[in-house]
Formats: C-alpha cells, structure tokens, sequence
C-alpha cells in the first residue's frame, strides 16, 4: 500500500475508494439515497468478508470514514463495528511500526475512535480471526421482512414480464445471502458446490424434524435438496415441477 501521508485518504487505496465515491455515492447523495452507499462500497471491496488484519482492507475502511465525515453524512449502523474493528487493528504495534510518524497516526486513530463512541482496547481472539457477520445478519433481516413478497413470487404464476422482474431477484437474493462465507469471487468449483448442496440438505433435515414429517417425508425432503446438486435456480423450479 503506497501512503504519501498519516491521513486515511493519503494511500493508493484511498485514492480508489475516492474515485468511487465521485462516480458513485455522490450521485446518491444528490438523491437523497444515501442509506444505499454503504450496501454499494461494501459488496464491491469486502463481499461480507472483512479481515481486519489486512492492511489493505484496513486503509479502504478508514478512506470510507473519511469520506463520509467530509460529505457531513453520518455513519450507518452497520458499518461503525467494522470501522472500529479496523481502527483497532491499526492501532496494533505491529501496525503502527508500519508508519514514519508512530505516534501521529495512533493519535489520529485514536480521535477517530472517540468520534464514533469508542475506546483504544486490545482486540479480542474471535475479533482478529472471524469476520463480521452484522451487516450479513442485517441482510437476512431484511430478506425475511419481505416473507410475503417471496411467498407471492414463488407460488404464484405469473406472466413473461412480471415472472423476468420478480423470479431473478428473488433468487440473487438467495444466493448472496446462503453463499456468505465462501470464497469470493466464486467460481462454481465441485467442492463449492458440493458444500452448498451439503448446507441444503442439512436445512432440509433440522426443517423437516421441527415440522414434525414422518421419517420418508424427511428423506423426501432431503433428496430434493441433494438433486439440487448445490444450484439455486434449475429449470424445474420454473415449468411446475420444483414444487412437487
């Protein structure tokens, strides 16, 4: 990471965030979409996998906070854990030897902190190997308060029109949100797959033992889940025979 100063937008990194944020956010901001910033930066750098022991990752977050406090927005919800969890690494030793002027960039980190209500502290153990999980669990969230809707989209028929603006999403959606953890950008290989089919199958078994379904009705219900062979959309889903 190329850094010509302390500052979070003074590196290689910040310099691409900030393009970005011209091209993109700010557009956004003119919209007043600006709820709809973070879900963009955070898909295109992180994908829902953030280390906070990269650098790379690090410097990117950092730039992101500084462009939103120089466009006086405030700082969503879901991205304040990730940005102090990043701020804490950078405050590291091992961290801080990386930079000229030691004591001006964990000052400058250490502002930071107080700005968003948080405090220097040692990272924990689960913090610096697990990656965040609050912005995919607010995903959920919002995937299950629109039950109706998906309910709506699956079950009911529909014509070409409708079927081509609300079939597709629907299973993006899916995708994104039950794929969360493999690597990305994923390429289909046969050990991903064969995992996805293997996290259906589990689902179907726990789901078809808390519905209280006889034993066949279970293995039913896991067969289909193994026939997916690990896809989210296959032809049958959309003729008539993915329901049976």
């Amino acid at each position: 990471m190329g850094s010509w100063g302390e500052g979070f937008l003074e590196n290689d990194n910040a310099l691409d965030i900030a393009l970005y944020w011209d091209e993109y956010a700010k557009p956004l901001l003119a919209s007043n979409l600006a709820s709809k910033i973070w879900p963009l930066f955070r898909d295109l750098y992180f994908r829902r996998h953030f280390d906070c022991l990269d650098p790379q990752q690090n410097a990117e977050v950092l730039a992101i906070a500084a462009l939103y406090n120089r466009s006086e927005v405030p700082l969503p919800e879901g991205f304040v854990d990730i940005l102090e969890r990043a701020a804490q690494a950078e405050l590291r030793p091992s961290a801080l030897s990386e930079w000229p002027e030691k004591k001006s960039r964990k000052d400058t980190i250490t502002a930071l902190l107080l700005d968003i209500g948080r405090a220097p502290r040692p990272l924990s153990k689960a913090e610096s190997e697990n990656g965040d999980l609050s912005s995919l669990i607010q995903d959920i969230q919002q995937f299950l308060k629109e039950t109706d809707k998906w309910i709506d989209v699956v079950l009911k028929l529909k014509d070409d029109d409708e079927f081509e603006r609300t079939y597709p999403d629907y299973f993006h959606q899916l995708e994104r949100l039950l794929t969360a953890g493999l690597p990305v950008p994923r390429i289909d290989t046969e050990q991903e797959m064969l995992l996805i089919k293997l996290r259906f199958m589990l689902t179907a078994f726990h789901f078809g033992w808390k519905a209280r379904l006889s034993p066949d009705e279970i293995r039913y219900l896991m067969g289909k889940a193994a026939a997916t062979n690990g896809y989210f959309f296959m032809a049958n889903d959309v003729f008539g025979q993915g329901n049976t």
